[in-house]
């Protein structure tokens, strides 16, 4: 009996040594194989901290560069020069401007454009100068243009996802080339404008004669000219653009484009430009 009781205190002793060496085994495994549920949450914390440190925006970042490229057509309505003169022709025309612009990540949006461009201001029409008489109407061939350097500062307010409203003021200075050419013009209801360029003075008693008459003289002088260069154009000339305003599309943060509208002095100016940001070139 007493051999019984110590072989079973004997065989009891070994199964509990074994189960305990067994679990000591185990703690290890668990510790360096897989971590636990706290070193876990520990983990993803710090993986998830670090990961949102990254991607929030520093609003005193730029945003980025872009170049661009945009098309403009200016148009001066005759209602403008018709309030120093009597008789002249619209002007519109097309031009190109090859832009770079730097916008902000801060909350106003703010930022600037500059860019090297020409404009077209071409045109054909009558020309008189209030107070005179029609005969003294005369007939403009204009081939005026302008290379310049343009500067626009904007801010800008979202609303939307895609969608901007910019808002600022703009300068246009440039060298006009191009020039003038004044001839004396009589009445033609059968042109656009009304009125034909007279192909020189006409003899007394021609149906013309009133209109283009005689003497020829040179562009300063008092009198009749007839393809006569007009020498007061202004070799250099700035055109101010306030407001200039916009609607900026941006189906990705790196591509935007733009619908634009300005005002300056005499003239409106329309465009459409698109921008690529530089990281993305």
């Amino acid at each position: 009996m007493r051999q019984l009781i110590f072989a079973l205190i004997i065989v009891t002793t070994l199964l509990v040594s074994s189960a305990f060496a067994q679990k000591d085994e185990q703690l290890p495994s668990v510790n360096g194989g897989e971590p636990t549920a706290e070193a876990t949450l520990e983990g993803q914390s710090e993986v998830d901290l670090s990961g949102t440190a990254e991607k929030e925006p520093d609003a005193n970042k730029p945003l980025a560069w872009f170049v661009g490229l945009q098309g403009r057509l200016n148009w001066i309505p005759p209602v403008f020069p018709e309030l120093f003169l009597e008789e002249a022709p619209a002007v519109v025309g097309p031009g190109f401007t090859v832009t770079g612009s730097w916008r902000s990540n801060s909350e106003s949006g703010f930022g600037v454009t500059f860019g090297i461009g020409y404009l077209d201001y071409s045109a054909d029409g009558p020309y008189r100068d209030k107070g005179d008489p029609e005969t003294d109407t005369e007939f403009i061939e204009s081939s005026l243009g302008m290379v310049y350097l343009s500067g626009t500062m904007f801010w800008s307010t979202r609303f939307g996802e895609m969608f901007a409203f910019e808002y600022g003021f703009g300068l246009d200075f440039g060298i006009v080339t191009g020039e003038i050419k004044r001839t004396e013009a009589y009445p033609d209801p059968g042109s656009d404008t009304g009125w034909a360029a007279c192909e020189g003075p006409q003899p007394p008693g021609a149906p013309n004669a009133a209109y283009c008459a005689y003497p020829a003289v040179g562009v300063n002088e008092e009198g009749e000219h007839y393809g006569v260069v007009e020498d007061s154009i202004p070799p250099v000339f700035a055109l101010p653009a306030i407001p200039q305003l916009a609607l900026r599309f941006e189906p990705d943060p790196m591509v935007a484009l733009k619908l634009q509208v300005a005002y300056g002095i005499v003239q409106f100016c329309f465009g459409l430009a698109a921008e690529i940001g530089v990281e993305a070139l």
